[in-house]
Formats: C-alpha cells, structure tokens, sequence
C-alpha cells in the first residue's frame, strides 16, 4: 500500500460523517450494514485453546502417514468441516478424540492487539460503494463494489461473485452465511488468489467482513499469505 493510498483512506474515513450517499445501498451489503451509518467493529483471529494443537499434530502425522485414505475419511464428514469422524488410524482413542471435540467447541474470535475499528458504507460514485474502515481494517477501504456488474474491484482486478456462504456450526468460523466474491489470475509468474466475503453469524449478534490475498510463485514460494477478519455490530434483520 503507496502512502498516497493510505492518506486517501485516512482522510476518506475522518470526513465521513459529513458526507450522505445519494443511491440506494446494494442488497448484498445494506443487509449486514446501512449507508452513511458509522458502526463499531474489530479485527479478530480464531483462538483456539492450547490443548487442541496437539490433536491437529495427530492428524497431521495420520495424514502424512496414508494421505489417500486420510483424504477420503475427512470427505465424508461433509463440506467445511475440517473434523474427520473417529477412526483408530488418526492415532488417539475414542475417549481422547472425544476430549479433542469439546475443545474444538471452545474456538472462538478474538480481537487482536489495537485490532479495534469503525466501518461505514458509502457510494463513493454513482453505483459504486466502499466499505470503508478504519485503524488495521484499512485494506478494505481500497476496494470498491459495482453494482452493475455484482462485482469487487482492487488493485489487482475484479472478483467475481461465487456462491453464497452458508457455513455450518461445525466449519472453521462456526455457523454464518453471506456472500463472497472471488479474483483468481495464473500468470506466468506469480498465481494469485484474493476474496471479499461479508455475512453475519448464525445467532445474528455479528457481522463477518472477511478479505484475503494470496500470491504465490510458480517456483512455490508464497508471497503474500494474508487474511482480515472483522467482526462488527450489524443492523437488525430486514
């Protein structure tokens, strides 16, 4: 990010208050956040409790040890659960594979340090609207939705709308739907992957704004591995 970005983000964020939208918010964002509305929110992470990192070893040793049918057992726990269902292979016993998943039950978000932030929706030109955020959140802020064509721009091209999320409480972030968006580029030297997803969480108490990039190059080395995950205070459910 140039300085010149940062300042224009900056300045963007301060003056907003003062500054109405004339259009009417796109669907896919006024139903986790209203226009010209500053909101609180925060950048958090997933903690998980220390002991768990023990079972994630133990997986990780079943996998290298017959990935095929490591591969194969997870499938059929289903999509985005990351979880595979007991089995004498992954290397542990029942009752401690037991104790595992109620571990597992007690991941949650955490903010991180300074992680706190402000968010507003704003047309920044007719049919264009910008989440923007403040403090560590401020990358979101660069990048701009089309309602025309449904589409997220940034610097690095266009992410596309791909199917809507519908995690269950047994995925990574726990139970949430919304949507996302999707760039993806092959070149010839670097392959890079960015999304934007926003949503709320299955009790409806949280919005999830969620923005990643990554770069890697053809020789495999990565490049940029980044991820935003902002929890914030949405509007009511229209």
């Amino acid at each position: 990010m140039t300085l010149k970005q940062i300042f224009v983000s900056m300045v963007g964020l301060i003056s907003l208050a003062g500054m109405a939208s004339a259009g009417e918010p796109p669907k896919v964002l006024s139903d986790y956040i209203d226009k010209d509305v500053i909101v609180k929110g925060e950048v958090v992470k997933m903690d998980f409790p220390k002991e768990f990192f023990k079972f994630k070893e133990l997986l990780e040793k079943a996998e290298a040890k017959d990935p095929k049918w490591f591969q194969e057992h997870l499938a059929k726990s289903g999509p985005d659960n990351p979880i595979p269902a007991y089995d004498a292979k992954l290397g542990m016993t029942q009752a401690e594979y037991d104790n595992y998943l109620k571990l597992w039950e007690k991941r949650g978000y955490k903010r991180i340090e300074d992680g706190q932030v402000e968010l507003m929706l704003q047309e920044q030109a007719p049919g264009e609207w910008v989440v923007n955020v403040s403090g560590k959140g401020m990358p979101v802020s660069l990048i701009k939705y089309v309602e025309k064509t449904d589409t997220f721009k940034s610097f690095n091209g266009e992410m596309k709308r791909i199917a809507d999320i519908d995690m269950k409480p047994t995925s990574v972030y726990k139970e949430w739907k919304g949507h996302e968006w999707r760039y993806f580029n092959e070149g010839p030297l670097v392959k890079t992957k960015e999304n934007f997803a926003i949503g709320r969480t299955g009790d409806k108490r949280y919005g999830i704004l969620i923005y990643s990039l990554q770069e890697v190059s053809v020789q495999g080395q990565i490049l940029a591995d980044d991820l935003l995950m902002i929890r914030f205070v949405p509007n009511k459910v229209k």
